[in-house]
């Protein structure tokens, strides 16, 4: 109990120590970006449910706008799905502030169709150009990637 006390004491020194030093204008830039957004996100992700249903609505099933009926229905699973999904990821960049964003999010897949809950984007087809390539592949590459940064995010800190 003692050693694992010793080796969690050092980590936090480290921690602080690599932080202060590191502290230049472009990580306390990126740090910041990520807990405004975390937290907007964090308590917008609810909005999400309505605005996925008016945009089911408006733009129909896959674009299709004559397909308004099977445009809400999907508007309703996006709505819980996004809602859920804002809500996770702002929580995520809450709590993981500190650690590097991705260079990209290429084969990661980010579902979302925009930054913030309110702003129109792009609408995500998880069909296209199909279900394991769209949706399946993308969310183990992300369970992967997001399991890295949890038990290797830290030995990020030295290079900040």
């Amino acid at each position: 109990m003692k050693r694992v006390f010793l080796v969690i004491s050092a980590l936090i020194i480290l921690f602080v120590a690599t932080t202060s030093h590191a502290a230049n204008d472009d990580v306390l830039v990126g740090m910041t970006q990520k807990i405004k957004r975390g937290i907007i996100n964090t308590f917008t992700g609810w909005a999400e449910f309505p605005i996925q249903i008016w945009k089911g609505y408006n733009n129909g099933f896959r674009g299709d706008s004559s397909r308004k009926v099977l445009g809400t229905t999907m508007g309703v699973v996006d709505g819980v799905t996004h809602a859920v999904g804002r809500t996770a990821s702002g929580i995520s960049e809450l709590i993981f502030y500190w650690a590097v964003n991705p260079e990209d999010n290429v084969k990661v897949g980010v579902p979302l169709d925009a930054e913030y809950a309110w702003e129109e984007g792009e609408p995500y087809d998880g069909f296209d150009p199909n279900f394991t390539e769209a949706t399946i592949r993308p969310a183990v590459n992300k369970l992967f990637r997001g399991a890295g940064n949890f038990l290797f995010g830290f030995m990020e800190l030295p290079n900040q």
